[in-house]
Formats: structure tokens, sequence, C-alpha cells
């Protein structure tokens, strides 16, 4: 399949899964906006690659949490690009901990960057989705539709981005634009050192239950979402594509 002609905006994607996504959209011919919350050494790197893949690459950086920040962001990427066809929601950050034991500042942090960030910068970004063809594709994970040790607040978070992908789905189809969901597995990433005990102890358990016999690969949730942009896939409307190497069956 090829994406030449379509421009795509990749939140968090100076590392992980987003870094991944932004890579395989570009290796499929788009032209990708790659954002980080903050500059940083890894957001260079990741421009800098794409533009070795021959394609230009504009880079940006705000904090989702920011209502002024997200709105200085759309406007920046309207002054570059009038129109964008591809929204990867992928962003995010959270709070972990036992339910009972979190602040109402971290609820309310990990709300503020996972869910009401993104439905902000959807809202803007599908004002430029008027050519009859769009894609929004929202990042969730299996915490939103099951327990997992520690990880409320971001489930939580990920299960009202669930419900919207939903709505902005019956909303939006009339306009060309498809929206769906991608909840992956637990995924090795350059991060995952930084989880505290709760998820480490989820990492084993997964990794002893998972079918697959390993964890998801940034690259393997890339490819999920490169599926969800393609033409053939224009009738999945308002899923939450599951990918998890089968680790939901057991």
């Amino acid at each position: 399949m090829s994406l030449e002609g379509k421009v795509a905006l990749v939140t968090g994607s100076s590392r992980g899964i987003g870094r991944a996504i932004a890579l395989k959209l570009t290796q499929l011919g788009a032209e990708v906006i790659v954002h980080g919350r903050t500059p940083s050494p890894q957001l260079d790197s990741i421009a800098e690659e794409i533009e070795a893949l021959g394609q230009p690459c504009l880079k940006l950086s705000g904090d989702l949490r920011r209502e002024v920040q997200v709105d200085g962001l759309i406007k920046k990427v309207a002054s570059h690009h009038p129109q964008v066809h591809i929204l990867v929601n992928n962003a995010a950050m959270g709070s972990f901990g036992p339910a009972i034991e979190l602040s109402e500042r971290q609820i309310q942090g990990t709300l503020d960057a996972t869910f009401t960030g993104l439905w902000r910068l959807t809202k803007g970004v599908v004002r430029s989705m008027n050519s009859g063809w769009g894609r929004v594709i929202n990042v969730s994970s299996l915490g939103a539709q099951r327990y997992l040790p520690g990880y409320a607040a971001v489930g939580a978070a990920k299960a009202a981005v669930e419900s919207l992908t939903r709505s902005l789905a019956v909303e939006l189809a009339p306009r060309g634009i498809i929206v769906n969901a991608v909840a992956g597995g637990m995924t090795y990433t350059d991060s995952a050192a930084k989880f505290p005990n709760e998820i480490k102890i989820m990492r084993e358990a997964y990794l002893k239950h998972s079918p697959a016999g390993r964890l998801a690969s940034p690259d393997d949730l890339a490819g999920v979402v490169a599926l969800l942009c393609r033409d053939e896939a224009g009738w999945i409307v308002g899923q939450t594509i599951v990918a998890d190497g089968g680790f939901s069956l057991i």
C-alpha cells in the first residue's frame, strides 16, 4: 500500500510506539509531522531519521495537558499543512498506583494528558480533513478493558478515549473520516525500566501467559495502525482493535 500524498501527525512520536508509527507511515510514503511534549534529542533524532528516508519532517513540541499549548500546536500544523489526512493520537502520560491511593491531582493530570488533550487536538485537526478521506487512530491499551495492577488512572483515561472513539466515528463518518482505536498489550519500549513495581509484576505475568511468548514490539503496533490507514480498512469504523498477541484470550 502507499500513503503518498498524505500528511500524518503522530503525537508522542519521539520514542517507543509513536516513533515506530512515525517511521512506518514515512516508509509508506506519508509526510509525517512528529511531536513531543518538550524539545528533546529524541525528537531531533526521529526527525533526522525521517529526513534521511527522503521525506520532509515538521517537528513540533507541546504539552497536551495545557490548552494554550494544544491551540498553538493546531495553529503551527495549519500554517505548514492546510490539510492533514491522518492523525495518530499516541501521546499519553499518567500516574501509577492503587486507585484508592491516587490523589485527585494525579487523576486529573492523567485525564488531562491522555484524554482531554487528545480531544482538544482532534477537534482542531479534523477541521482540515475536508477531502472526503481522513483517518483518526487513537492508541489505547488493554488496561481500558480489564484490571491491570497500578493502572487505575491510565486505564480510566484510556477507557474514556475508547468511548470517545466511538462517538467521533459516528459523527465524522459522513465526512469520510474514519476513526478507530488500537489497544495494545504490554509493549517493550525504552521507557519500560521507569515503570513502577506494579507494572513490572504485570510484565512478568504477561510473559508467563502470552501465547506468543513475548511482549509486543513498537513495530507490532505500528503495523496495525498502518493497516487501519488502508483504503481497504475503510469499513472498520469506531472499533477498538485488540493487538496483544492473544494474551486477552487466556
